[in-house]
């Protein structure tokens, strides 16, 4: 089976390599005990697991999906299966969201479902305000920023606010020499 993750893939962070390790030592144990969906041959759901069928020497399972709306099936298949802080589900909801505020709401020219920021949280169970700040730091964080609320290390509140106040230039610099993202949103924020 060729690789092609669906864009809708993407939308929640991929495991650890030791959360990697742990998920293909199950499947060889007690074998993949779910699917992985495939939307017209690209994975929708279960990169995890085809990475560690894959790490593993084991023969994927998996099945076809046709759900209206690829990016709320696999918000759906797992929001609740994730352990995700509300500033990582805020993230998530960010990228979902395709419209701002006062934008109007049309069809979109590739197809793909259009929806606003409350839709997007509302999905993703967040606050409307947290969505907003997850987009501040897509924007104008450091990519060190950005990874760093996506795998929790950072709330998304210090992070929106250290992305405001500093260049993602200087916030990179910030974080090279603090050690962490963490750190040094915390130290810039409260010095």
């Amino acid at each position: 089976m060729e690789t092609v993750f669906h864009p809708a893939a993407d939308l929640f962070p991929m495991m650890s390599d030791e959360e990697l390790d742990a998920l293909g030592e199950d499947m060889l144990e007690h074998g993949q005990r779910e699917d992985i969906s495939l939307y017209k041959g690209a994975i929708l759901d279960g990169r995890n697991r085809y990475v560690a069928c894959q790490l593993n020497g084991i023969e994927p399972r998996c099945r076809e999906e046709l759900p209206a709306d690829p990016y709320a099936f696999v918000a759906s298949a797992n929001l609740h299966r994730r352990h995700l802080d509300a500033s990582q589900r805020a993230m998530i909801a960010a990228k979902l969201a395709t419209l701002g505020d006062g934008e109007r709401k049309a069809a979109s020219p590739k197809g793909e479902a259009v929806r606003t920021q409350q839709e997007a949280a509302t999905m993703l169970d967040v606050g409307k305000r947290s969505v907003e700040r997850a987009r501040i730091v897509q924007v104008q964080g450091a990519p060190e920023l950005v990874e760093a609320v996506e795998k929790g290390l950072v709330s998304v509140s210090v992070a929106a606010e250290f992305a405001q106040a500093a260049p993602p230039l200087m916030q990179a610099a910030l974080i090279s020499q603090a050690g962490s993202a963490a750190a040094a949103a915390l130290f810039y924020i409260f010095p």
